[in-house]
């Protein structure tokens, strides 16, 4: 485990932050002017061993910006040893060429990134590069990741973020989870996990007293907010009491950011109804 290996280095649990190549592509592109990114961002990386394709969308709202992204492992990887001779070059400059066409469709872009050593020398792709500078502006830089990474360290390293975004990527859930309470008397939400959060953060533990219902509706609310999911979970298996004698135990947990695992038992109520071992384990699909 990598957070483990740090800790043995010496390093603070909380200082240590693990990050998707995702999320440092949003980072290192945010770092750059507002013109590169103002529209739809593209980018190719290339290594020996993989093809994988990105593709970047901010939207800002009154308070946030709001970045997706999202990649793609292509079948059409190859052996960067073809580049060696005339015909593989060009062979490989064919096959780019043709994955660009695929994945990049008849959308326009404000800017496509090129990353990967192999792209340092880059007069074999004269077709491919062609192409991508039809779409929009084409920068090259073969390490976009590390710092990606370090702008993203230093976000964290200030006591207010200098970004202040949303980011929904690998890693991370891409909409809001919550459970309509009151509390106190007053309406209520309780969150169970919102977009730009680590799905595999820590989980939630609530006590809850359901009123006179059989039902926990869980809310679904993109990232957007334009798609909408209720999802009632059956209390069906827990003890009949009277009205506002019955607690119940929920921990929720996420599979992966589109799958949360909800644990459901009966918390008793005080002397007067003890605890059972009625309970329940129940996956819930977030999205279809």
């Amino acid at each position: 485990d990598i957070r483990e290996a740090f800790v043995g280095l010496g390093y603070q649990p909380n200082h240590i932050h693990i990050i998707s190549k995702e999320e440092s592509f949003i980072y290192f592109v945010l770092s750059l002017k507002k013109d590169i990114w103002n529209n739809r961002v593209g980018m190719f990386d290339l290594s020996d061993v993989s093809l994988t394709y990105y593709e970047m969308l901010a939207n800002r709202n009154a308070r946030k910006l709001f970045v997706s992204a999202e990649s793609e492992n292509m079948d059409e990887a190859f052996n960067l040893q073809i580049l060696s001779n005339p015909s593989g070059a060009k062979l490989a400059d064919k096959i780019l060429t043709s994955v660009a066409e695929k994945v990049m469709d008849k959308k326009q872009f404000s800017a496509i990134f090129l990353t990967g050593q192999v792209f340092s020398e880059h007069d074999w792709a004269e077709n491919f590069i062609s192409f991508l500078c039809s779409r929009g502006r084409v920068y090259l830089d073969t390490n976009i990741f590390a710092k990606g990474a370090a702008f993203k360290g230093v976000d964290l390293a200030n006591e207010n973020s200098i970004y202040n975004i949303v980011a929904t990527c690998e890693g991370r859930l891409k909409s809001d989870i919550y459970i309509d309470v009151v509390s106190g008397g007053k309406e209520a939400k309780i969150y169970l996990g919102k977009a730009g959060d680590f799905w595999n953060e820590p989980t939630t533990e609530l006590l809850l007293v359901p009123d006179n219902s059989e039902i926990i509706d869980i809310n679904v609310v993109s990232v957007d907010g334009k798609d909408k999911k209720n999802i009632p979970i059956l209390l069906d298996f827990l003890p009949k009491r009277p009205i506002k004698t019955r607690r119940i135990f929920l921990k929720s947990s996420f599979l992966n950011n589109k799958i949360m695992n909800l644990e459901i038992a009966d918390a008793g109520f005080g002397d007067m109804y003890p605890a059972t071992d009625a309970k329940r384990n129940i996956e819930v699909s977030i999205w279809d």
